[in-house]
C-alpha cells in the first residue's frame, strides 16, 4: 500500500500545461478557424484591413469636416437672409403706410377737385347771368361794315331808323 501512495495518480500540473501549450502552438501553426468553421484572417490581412478602415475613417472625417464647413456657411447665409427679410418687412410696412397715406391724400384731393369743379360750374353760370344782365340794355351789331359809320352812335341811329324805332342820341 505504500507503493501505491508513492506513485502519483495524477500527472504533474507543469507537465499538463506544457502539453496544452504545445497543442496550442500546433493549432496556431495550422490554419485558424473561427466558431463558424470559416478560416480566420492572418495578422498581415488584419493589418491591411485595419489600414483600409483607417483610410475610410480619415476620408469620412474629411467629408464630415467639409460638410460641417458647408453647414456653417449655410447657417450664415440663412441668418443673413433672415436679417434681409426682416429689413424688407420693415421697409414694406413703411412703404405700405406711405401708400395708405397717399391714398387718403388722393381721395381728399379728388373730393376737393369735385367740389371745385362744382363751384366753377356755378361761377360760370353766375358770370354768364351777370354778363347777360349787363347786356340787357346793350345791342350787338353784326354784319355792318366799318365804313358805313364813323361813330358807334351813327350806326345805332341808322339801324333804329331802318327798323322804324324811335331812338335818340342820348339813349345810345
Amino acid at each position: 500500500m505504500e507503493e501505491e501512495l508513492s506513485t502519483p495518480k495524477r500527472a504533474n500540473m507543469a507537465e499538463c500545461q506544457e502539453e496544452e501549450a504545445a497543442e496550442l502552438v500546433e493549432a496556431t501553426n495550422e490554419e485558424a478557424v473561427n466558431v463558424d468553421g470559416e478560416p480566420m484572417a492572418s495578422n498581415a490581412e488584419l493589418r491591411e484591413m485595419l489600414i483600409d478602415i483607417q483610410i475610410n475613417i480619415a476620408s469620412i472625417l474629411r467629408e464630415n469636416k467639409s460638410i460641417r464647413s458647408e453647414m456653417t456657411d449655410l447657417k450664415r447665409t440663412i441668418q443673413q437672409q433672415k436679417e434681409d427679410i426682416k429689413a424688407l418687412k420693415t421697409s414694406l410696412e413703411h412703404t405700405t403706410k406711405q401708400y395708405n397715406e397717399a391714398e387718403r391724400e388722393l381721395a381728399a384731393a379728388r373730393k376737393k377737385i369735385q367740389e371745385q369743379e362744382g363751384e366753377m360750374g356755378e361761377l360760370y353760370d353766375l358770370q354768364d347771368k351777370l354778363e347777360q344782365y349787363m347786356r340787357k340794355n346793350s345791342l350787338e351789331k353784326h354784319g355792318v361794315p366799318e365804313s358805313a359809320y364813323t361813330e358807334t352812335e351813327d350806326i345805332g341811329l341808322k339801324l333804329a331808323k331802318a327798323l322804324d324805332v324811335s331812338v335818340e342820341p342820348k339813349d345810345i
